[in-house]
């Protein structure tokens, strides 16, 4: 069980237990854990992996409010357990444990009341109608790419070392994109951002190479999304929980930048599956 513990400045606490492979830390309601009384943070600011030791600390890019440890800026790093991370005006730290020792701790009305609400509007989107029925959606895919909004160098005066900057951190994350897609989606971006700045640089075979790199990475994204979506089709109609389970996350990691409707019927999904399995493990262990 994971707590995530966030402190405004005037004093209050908020505290919020999670259970997830990954916690997404933000301003938005889509957010596993969502500050909303924290203007300055992004929609999905911080990303939080559980590891043995400690989390991965993942900040958003190019958010102007960077998260600082120990009064240095944060990177993509592991953090242990319970240090603190200051976010503009709110410190967040993130503990892990047992379920038996997160019991008579201190939690603000506010968040056991939003806890509650929402611990039953999951219990009812996941609770089994007719037997066995998935959840539902009429929210189409979205697009994971929308026209670029980059159309120039955003640092015409460093052009050429921008676009080495931006190259250099695309290929890097093209290279862990079998890890976890939103680093292709990103990856995706930061090509398009070289190819504009060599342009800009008047460099035009590295140009031509970001583009080509950024295109080839696109198609490949796009292909694997709808390869995806066929995927957990088959695990649903299968009543393939684990299958269900594995590629409704998969899912959700092209999709957590765009946020939506059809990341919220994913993360239901997530739960029903997960309901599914330990309830048929709870069969398993009568028989």
């Amino acid at each position: 069980m994971i707590e995530v513990e966030v402190s405004h400045a005037d004093g209050s606490i908020e505290r919020h237990t999670v259970e997830a492979e990954r916690i997404t830390i933000g301003r938005s309601e889509v957010a596993d854990v969502t500050v909303s009384r924290a203007p300055e943070l992004a929609d999905l600011h911080l990303l939080v992996i559980p590891r043995r030791g400690g989390f991965w600390a993942s900040p958003a890019r190019d958010t102007p409010v960077r998260p600082t440890l120990g009064g240095r800026e944060l990177g993509n790093e592991t953090v242990p357990w319970g240090e603190e991370i200051d976010i503009g005006s709110i410190s967040v730290k993130v503990r892990r444990f047992a379920p038996q020792q997160l019991r008579g701790r201190v939690t603000n009305h506010r968040t056991l009341v939003l806890a509650a609400l929402t611990a039953l509007a999951l219990a009812l989107t996941v609770m089994p109608r007719g037997g066995d029925e998935a959840p539902t959606t009429s929210a189409k895919p979205p697009a994971l790419f929308a026209d670029s909004d980059i159309t120039a160098c955003p640092e015409p005066d460093r052009a050429l070392n921008r676009a080495r900057e931006a190259d250099s951190a695309a290929i890097n994350k093209e290279a862990r994109y079998s890890f976890n897609p939103r680093n292709g989606v990103a990856a995706v971006v930061l090509y398009e951002v070289a190819s504009r700045c060599f342009a800009e640089a008047g460099q035009p075979a590295a140009e031509k190479t970001a583009a080509a790199r950024r295109d080839r990475l696109r198609d490949r994204i796009v292909e694997d999304y709808k390869t995806r979506r066929v995927l957990l089709d088959r695990a649903r109609d299968a009543k393939d929980y684990r299958e269900l389970l594995r590629e409704s996350r998969q899912l959700r990691s092209y999709v957590d930048h765009v946020g939506g409707d059809y990341r919220q019927w994913l993360v239901r999904m997530e739960r029903y599956a997960e309901a599914r399995i330990e309830h048929t493990g709870k069969k398993k262990k009568k028989k």
